[in-house]
């Protein structure tokens, strides 16, 4: 059973409480070391010296009460009454002034500590209190750098601490922070720029090459060339092409998403998630029917706010991955709905079997870690790094699981735009 943590503020306070309570214990212990010394011992109140016998009756006569301060009651006597026991009247006068001197000495140092210790609790009490106070303070600029680097993303690299105060460990801690803000954020601006420029650059060779293909007139056989026979006729080669000049078209298409879904929102607009998927499985429909895959679809209102053409990447990548890594006659199944604060797309299909701890790989660039998923044409390694990408740019999650039967199960939980949509119950 993990026990509860202890916060640096409640340790910070707790020590400045235990340092203020040994200190004042430790001026309790001297100052009544002081008091027990300089308070005067019961025996040396009363002193007996040698004087007029009158002295004695004086002396007897005016006795000290134990309330007053003790000094030193001197009962004088002639040379033969010293040499003698004193009378017993004396004696006893004696005594109950020596009690009461070292009675009163006994409760003055008792009242001493009571007091004392009752003060120094008291005191003990508030210096935790202003420890808690003075540990918030000092702890304010942690907060505030905690604060900052929850609120960061890679949509989110502005924020800054910019702490003023004194110059102290604190706010060069602060500093230093901003300082590495400043660089991931070039960073990341970097790789965006570098991704967007190498894309169009390309696109631009590609599509000289796609028109040369297409205008050559090599697509027309020619008589008597066999498609198998290299150097007898162009088509062929074309052929063979073409589709090497669309993947890599897509690729570039892929790219230029996931560098733009990885930079901050520029347009905010109501979607509904039911929507942008029904244009995705119209675009595949000629696909889903090729390979007879049994569509299932469940499309309730799932409003959402975001950017509309993104979202529709998102749910065509989905779609595309369902059909293209399926089996002949396998199942996609497609809902859409609310749960809660969320609108949810969530989306599974039948195909091969893929091991647990290869999942999380799949939404890397790239990655493709099934082997029978590489051996389908046309993909780019893109698809599901491109939906969590969308998806972490609009403040999104995707779960992505791999049941044993095969295939995937993906769920994107985006923030929900209230409105007057009902809530469909999801599909099993």
């Amino acid at each position: 059973m993990n026990r509860p943590a202890i916060t640096i503020r409640l340790r910070l306070t707790l020590l400045y409480g235990v340092l203020f309570f040994l200190a004042g214990a430790v001026l309790l212990t001297i100052n009544y070391a002081f008091s027990y010394r300089n308070l005067p011992a019961a025996s040396g109140i009363v002193t007996v010296s040698a004087g007029p016998a009158s002295s004695l009756d004086t002396a007897v006569a005016f006795p000290l009460d134990s309330a007053q301060i003790p000094g030193e009651l001197v009962i004088e006597s002639d040379e033969a009454f010293s040499n003698q026991s004193p009378p017993p009247e004396v004696e006893a006068e004696m005594n109950r002034l020596v009690a009461g001197a070292q009675k009163f000495r006994d409760d003055t140092l008792r009242q001493l500590l009571i007091q004392s210790s009752i003060a120094l609790l008291a005191t003990a009490a508030a210096s935790i209190a202003l420890g808690w106070f003075a540990a918030g303070r000092v702890l304010r600029p942690i907060h505030e750098i905690t604060a900052a680097a929850r609120n960061l993303s890679e949509q989110n690299l502005s924020a800054r601490l910019n702490l003023g105060g004194p110059n102290d460990e604190l706010r060069e801690l602060g500093d230093t922070f901003d300082e590495m803000l400043d660089r991931l954020s070039l960073a990341f601006e970097n790789q965006q720029r570098f991704i967007a420029n190498a894309s169009h650059e390309l696109r631009t060779p590609l599509s000289i090459i796609r028109t040369v293909l297409e205008t050559s007139g090599d697509l027309a056989p020619s008589s008597g060339a066999s498609p198998e026979s290299p150097g007898q006729g162009g088509s062929s080669t074309s052929e063979r092409l073409l589709p090497v000049v669309d993947r890599a078209e897509h690729a570039i298409e892929a790219l230029l998403v996931l560098a733009t879904s990885s930079s901050t929102l520029i347009v905010d607009e109501p979607v509904d998630l039911a929507d942008v998927v029904d244009v995705a499985l119209a675009e595949h429909e000629t696909e889903i029917a090729d390979t007879q895959l049994d569509l299932i679809t469940d499309l309730s209102p799932a409003p959402t706010r975001g950017d509309g053409v993104l979202l529709e990447h998102l749910a065509a990548n989905l779609v595309t991955n369902a059909a293209r890594y399926n089996t002949n006659g396998g199942s996609i199944s497609v809902a859409t709905y609310t749960d809660g604060e969320n609108s949810v797309l969530e989306i599974s299909n039948s195909g091969p079997v893929i091991a647990p701890d290869l999942v999380p790989s799949l939404l890397e660039p790239f990655r493709r870690n099934a082997p029978d998923r590489t051996k389908h044409r046309g993909g780019s390694g893109l698809g599901l790094s491109i939906v969590g990408a969308v998806a972490t740019a609009h403040h999104g999650t995707v779960d992505v699981t791999a049941p044993p039967t095969g295939g995937l199960h993906i769920i994107v939980r985006l923030p929900r735009q209230h409105s007057s949509a009902h809530t469909s119950p999801r599909w099993g």
